[in-house]
């Protein structure tokens, strides 16, 4: 074989390699997008429990309430508002009301969180988050002592209590909750996400109305 064809081999053979490492680098690429895209939906993929919903599933107008035990404006909604807006929306069949877990305020908003959370799992979800709403100002109130005291006094199962609240399933849930609020621009509680749309208190009804007129 001349030279000339040795080289011709030769830079053939080469031009394959580069073709080849092309097609790796751009097929890893690829690949790894995609595992990207498929973790980020399982890492943030959330369906609200009904434990912690009230109201027909088939209402017309879903609204979530997202919301941190520490809030002073979490506390004042769900002290002074929130019965009305179920008794008119919830119980006639027009809002299905889905409360969510938003812990960013303090530290201790998390354990108070999965608290209420535990509470949810034995029915007593309402009951035992106005307890917390009532505590919000007190810099002690959610130490594990006294989240587990609180519980009792609702007459809770407190091992039950005790094993959901050790259950990493338990803050990963909420975890999950945090992430799609941020999604659907939930900034500061409480917020209210309204057929998607989202809004604070002070629109709440005006936004619900809307909703219901179209």
């Amino acid at each position: 074989m001349t030279n000339k064809n040795l080289q011709r081999q030769a830079i053939v053979e080469e031009q394959k390699k580069k073709q080849t490492r092309t097609f790796l680098i751009v097929g890893g690429v690829i690949i790894a997008l995609v595992l990207v895209f498929v973790l980020s939906k399982l890492l943030t993929a959330f369906t609200p429990r009904s434990e912690f919903s009230l109201g027909d599933p088939n209402a017309p107008v879903k609204v979530n309430v997202f919301s941190d035990f520490r809030c002073s404006h979490c506390a004042e909604f769900a002290e002074n508002q929130e019965d009305q807006f179920i008794k008119d929306y919830v119980d006639t069949g027009k809002v299905y009301y889905t409360f969510i877990n938003h812990p960013f305020l303090a530290a201790d908003s998390m354990d108070a969180a999965v608290a209420a959370s535990c509470a949810a799992q034995q029915g007593k979800f309402k009951e035992y988050s106005r307890e917390l709403f009532s505590r919000y100002t007190e810099p002690n109130a959610f130490t594990a002592a006294n989240l587990g005291a609180y519980a009792q006094t609702l007459g809770l199962d407190i091992d039950k209590f005790n094993a959901c609240s050790a259950d990493s399933a338990t803050r990963s849930y909420i975890n999950k909750g945090m992430l799609f609020g941020g999604k659907q621009g939930v900034t500061g509680t409480p917020s209210f996400l309204v057929n998607g749309k989202v809004v604070y208190s002070n629109a709440l009804i005006q936004t619900v109305e809307a909703e219901l007129a179209k």
